[in-house]
């Protein structure tokens, strides 16, 4: 009986621990932000203990979680990517939105941008309510150039959370790639509203800007771009 006890609190152990770690993931910090030398190695040898467990026992699919969510930490979204499709393969029957979410974003990071939209499709069909999932998607179908979808899914995101500026910015860029500069100045304008220092929104309006003829309110806005750290070769 003790024996069953303790598996059942490692058990829910691990579920408690990846649902903090989910929720560190999804925390509005900024891709990329540099972890310490000491962060680093623990969360390496946390993978190195993990990948040990997942040996001894390779249909846990906790581990593979736990693995994925310390990789994606280390900037791994490849690695991160593979774990969390063996989580789905053994058909882990918990947090299948924070699933397909993470694996959304890892698949992006990762440049596996139609792999990102299942990814959005799926978790979309646990909670449509999502506004992120959308403005995640929309970036995806940037990617892949599927402009009018990613319109359809920014203004989604927008519909359900008119307060964030990542949506109102992937929607101009998406008008700009279009042809459509009217509507990319209106939406730049809105995404600066609510994010001053979106540099690809002062990007692309401003390009907008010099489409109509507008040369120095666009020439303004690209130098502000600029100033805020955006290279154009990037885009």
């Amino acid at each position: 009986m003790g024996k069953v006890m303790s598996f059942i609190q490692i058990k829910v152990s691990r579920m408690i621990l990846i649902v903090v770690l989910a929720a560190a993931a999804f925390l509005s910090v900024p891709e990329g932000r540099a972890l310490s030398k000491g962060q680093v190695a623990n969360i390496r040898a946390s993978v190195i203990a993990l990948s040990a467990m997942i040996e001894a026992s390779p249909n846990e699919a906790e581990l593979y979680f736990e693995r994925a969510l310390l990789q994606k930490k280390l900037g791994n979204y490849k690695s991160a990517a593979q774990d969390l499709k063996i989580v789905e393969l053994l058909k882990y029957p918990h947090f299948r939105f924070e699933l397909y979410t993470l694996k959304g974003l890892c698949d992006f990071l990762s440049g596996e941008y139609y792999k990102a939209v299942e990814d959005y499709n799926f978790a979309l069909q646990v909670n449509p309510r999502a506004d992120y999932c959308y403005a995640n998607r929309a970036c995806a179908f940037l990617k892949i150039h599927r402009y009018k979808l990613a319109i359809n899914d920014c203004h989604q995101a927008i519909k359900l959370n008119s307060l964030a500026g990542a949506p109102f910015s992937t929607a101009a860029e998406c008008y700009y790639r279009s042809g459509q500069y009217k509507y990319a100045i209106d939406y730049s304008s809105k995404a600066i509203q609510r994010d001053p220092d979106d540099a690809k929104a002062y990007y692309f309006r401003g390009a907008a800007y010099r489409k109509i003829g507008q040369k120095l309110a666009g020439d303004l806005d690209i130098a502000k771009a600029a100033k805020l750290g955006l290279k154009v070769k990037e885009l």
